[in-house]
């Protein structure tokens, strides 16, 4: 059963898009071996802030994403 106060991406950029813009990850799923799935606490404006990335719109300060980028990669092979 889905949360309705998460939003669950397996879309690495996307992850690391809505970290650098400060969203922290409410935890991450790797029950699939083939995918991790990034839970961020869902927030107002997210539906709009997603479609401005999609489109390439999005406004990013370039070092956070790569810090973002280089957390998620962490993240992922992580042995926690």
């Amino acid at each position: 059963m889905e949360d309705a106060n998460v939003y669950t991406t397996r879309d690495f950029y996307i992850g690391a898009f809505l970290l650098a813009k400060g969203h922290r990850i409410a935890h991450i799923n790797r029950d699939d071996p083939k995918h991790v799935f990034f839970a961020f606490n869902d927030f107002e404006g997210r539906a709009e802030l997603l479609r401005v990335f999609l489109y390439g719109e999005a406004i990013v300060e370039p070092q956070a994403f790569i810090a973002a980028i280089k957390t998620l990669k962490g993240f992922i092979h992580s042995n926690d």
